[in-house]
């Protein structure tokens, strides 16, 4: 039997619902990996683990999506761990980020197609660049 998930509750639906909106972004993606990340916000920091919040950022994934952002608007590792809006919309600028990232390191690697990847759908690919990271993914 799997280990049982903590739902959602109302208040961090209408969170997750308020910035997938805003973004014209899948709210069954953001529930489903705010589920799988910190199990609904019950778990925001693993032990022994270097990442945090409902949706389990690093510093060095902070970095990236601040030397990304176009605002003076800065996400901060106290955002990452408190914030369920800021971490949710970090998510959403860190898939675009790599996304574009991925073009790139496709391009580097010689990579033509993504049989692999062909399979899945988007929230799963979305979900291996948050974890994986661009070149992670294309080195798979």
């Amino acid at each position: 039997m799997g280990v049982k998930k903590t739902p959602i509750t109302e208040k961090d639906y209408n969170i997750l619902k308020k910035v997938a909106d805003k973004n014209n972004f899948s709210l069954k993606e953001l529930m489903l990996v705010y589920s799988k990340e910190s199990d609904s916000g019950s778990n925001l920091h693993r032990k022994g683990s270097g990442y945090y919040g409902p949706f389990q950022f690093g510093e060095g994934a902070i970095s990236t999506i601040n030397q990304n952002r176009k605002s003076a608007n800065k996400f901060t590792l106290n955002d990452a761990k408190t914030d369920l809006s800021k971490s949710a919309q970090a998510y959403i600028d860190y898939v675009g980020i790599n996304k574009k990232a991925f073009a790139t390191a496709k391009k580097r690697y010689g990579i033509v197609s993504e049989p692999m990847l062909e399979g899945f759908d988007q929230t799963t690919k979305n979900y291996l660049m948050h974890q994986q990271g661009a070149y992670g993914l294309a080195s798979i």
